[in-house]
């Protein structure tokens, strides 16, 4: 294989593993920290983290690794970043240590080895078979957890954004597909109509496939996520971005709207 198609693959598994802080995953079976809870729907990631850490079970840890990798999502050039993503996936791998099915463990998980895979070699992430390993983590979270909507729309994002960096090789490799991607997106709308990021990511994934192609489709999405109500600060950010692609689209046309997407992949 050629370096060039190992980049690609590599970059669109991370595309699609960088969405999963961004949902409420599921209803936590054990009370997470209260603490933890209100840092987090404000913005304060690392200490919504450090009170969640505190408790040491696996619902505790998971969303300690849910904090880390927002604050990593949001800001990409902060210079505590690479730190976080990995204190996240130690947080993700300790939940997994105790309760080796751990949906919200195993969706973190995934998460963290996406964004670290982007920090280190592309040849060396995907020799390492990280592409491979987060699409085992997502299918077995819709296996065990059919109506988790963030994992299947993570699995949406995972087939855009391979048809849009790795075309051919990946369909041939990781078989890839359009219609398998928008039935995921569909899917995890249909069991979370209320969330802004779901609607989001899948526009923002049209867009950056074909600027021009979707862009009836791509508006109206765009319009539920803006509409949605805000649930926490990460929320509030991508109901912001979802306000920011429409004006673009409006003014600016879609070539320009889909870098902006790109972007926030």
């Amino acid at each position: 294989m050629t370096s060039t198609r190992r980049d690609a693959l590599n970059y669109f598994v991370v595309s699609a593993a960088a969405m999963m802080a961004m949902v409420p995953s599921r209803v936590w079976a054990v009370v997470i920290n209260a603490n933890a809870i209100a840092d987090f729907n404000s913005g304060n990631w690392r200490a919504a983290a450090d009170q969640a850490s505190r408790s040491r079970d696996p619902d505790n840890l998971a969303f300690a690794a849910r904090s880390l990798l927002a604050s990593a999502l949001l800001s990409p050039s902060s210079r505590n970043r690479n730190s976080d993503i990995s204190q996240a996936r130690q947080f993700a791998e300790a939940a997994l240590i105790t309760e080796p099915l751990h949906i919200e463990g195993r969706l973190q998980l995934a998460t963290a080895l996406g964004l670290q895979a982007r920090t280190g070699s592309p040849t060396r992430a995907f020799a390492a078979g990280l592409p491979q390993r987060v699409r085992r983590l997502l299918d077995s979270v819709v296996r065990d957890a059919p109506s988790q909507a963030w994992a299947h729309a993570l699995l949406g994002g995972w087939h855009l954004e391979g048809l849009r960096i790795g075309g051919a090789a990946a369909r041939a490799m990781l078989g890839v597909n359009l219609e398998v991607g928008k039935v995921s997106f569909a899917r995890a709308m249909r069991l979370d109509s209320s969330v802004a990021a779901t609607p989001f990511y899948y526009a923002a994934s049209l867009l950056a496939l074909s600027p021009t192609s979707h862009v009836t489709d791509v508006r109206a999405l765009l319009v539920r996520a803006q509409n949605a109500p805000v649930r926490d600060a990460f929320q509030a950010e991508v109901k912001a971005r979802a306000a920011a692609l429409i004006v673009a689209l409006d003014t600016k046309g879609p070539a320009v709207a889909a870098t902006m997407a790109l972007g926030w992949l």
